[in-house]
């Protein structure tokens, strides 16, 4: 049985249909990373020290912490990415596992390191993040090939900051695909990006992603710009400004929570996460612009990369508490 109607009233909806209510089946591709978080009152100087107050290590990488979130929003999620054959390819799987999301189908790559991220997180300022590729070079299009199966057999699949190339062999196997470019993907230009706007029905970005995508400063003449390429929504993360969505013509926008902001790593993937599991459920776009809206809210005032991710009842109490729809 599949949701229908849905709306940010009802803070009870799945248990609803408890025993009868079918998951959706995700798919998310990127990159796997081990996610080091250090928060510190300032960055040092040069061959200078500073004292980090707290530190975490966690599961991280975009198409990650989208499946992470999509299953403690209540449906089934799959990662398709590559790890290294080491102890912490083995803590990545294991602790995705754990969460819920279906690891079979990541490959681990002999001999190599899994991907790393170390993000510095100085005291009211913006995050800054070290990252090494590792394990997520060894990814190709032979690889895209062995999980062609579970590609087409997805509900949905949710392409999340991948390299272009690889990007394209999964655009060959599905037609209706979400896709988060990322900025360094954007940053490639509109030539190289635009074979895969024909396999692309839900594209999220960043206004500046947005901005540069299309060559347009106006957000929403870049928006008209992006939807004439293909897709058939163009969703917008507007950062305090909240976010705007444009639909069969038709603009939609709404303004952002003001939560205590902690720790953004994660937080625009928690929102892609939360739109397309609304939308899956048949919420109208501004109901699921709302509830993304305050599931990265959420996420933003917790720390750490996937600790902070919240449950679908949470989004929906802070959603109905905030809109009050």
């Amino acid at each position: 049985m599949k949701l229908k109607n849905g709306s940010i009233k009802d803070i009870s909806i799945l248990q609803s249909f408890e025993g009868g209510y079918s998951p959706l089946k995700f798919i998310s591709i990127g990159h796997a990373n081990i996610d080091i978080t250090l928060f510190v009152p300032k960055l040092p100087p040069p061959d200078g020290d500073v004292k980090v107050l707290t530190s975490m290590v966690g599961t991280g990488g975009a198409a990650s912490n989208f499946a992470i979130c999509v299953t403690k929003l209540g449906e089934e999620a799959g990662l398709l990415a590559v790890v290294g054959d080491d102890l912490l390819g083995k803590f990545f799987i294991d602790k995705l596992e754990e969460l819920g999301v279906d690891v079979s189908n990541i490959e681990i790559a002999k001999g190599a390191s899994t991907g790393m991220v170390v993000v510095l997180n100085e005291i009211g300022k913006q995050r800054r993040m070290v990252s090494i590729s590792g394990a997520n070079a060894k990814m190709d299009s032979k690889t895209i090939e062995k999980w062609s199966k579970v590609i087409s057999e997805a509900d949905f699949v949710h392409i999340a900051s991948l390299e272009i190339e690889n990007a394209l062999a999964v655009a060959k196997r599905r037609r209706d695909l979400s896709w988060d470019p990322g900025t360094k993907v954007v940053r490639l230009g509109l030539k190289k990006l635009d074979p895969m706007f024909g396999s692309v029905r839900r594209i999220l970005l960043n206004k500046e992603e947005a901005k540069i995508l299309a060559g347009k400063e106006e957000i929403k003449e870049a928006m008209r710009f992006i939807s004439d390429l293909g897709p058939t929504e163009v969703i917008v993360k507007l950062g305090e400004r909240g976010s705007i969505a444009l639909v069969e013509g038709t603009f939609y926008e709404v303004p952002a929570l003001s939560p205590l902001v902690v720790d953004t790593t994660g937080a625009g993937d928690v929102f892609d996460a939360t739109y397309l599991v609304a939308r899956a459920r048949n919420y109208g776009v501004k109901d699921s612009l709302k509830l993304a809206n305050a599931a990265s809210a959420l996420k933003i005032s917790r720390p750490g990369t996937t600790t902070g991710i919240p449950t679908w009842s949470e989004v929906l109490v802070m959603a109905s508490a905030f809109y009050g729809t």
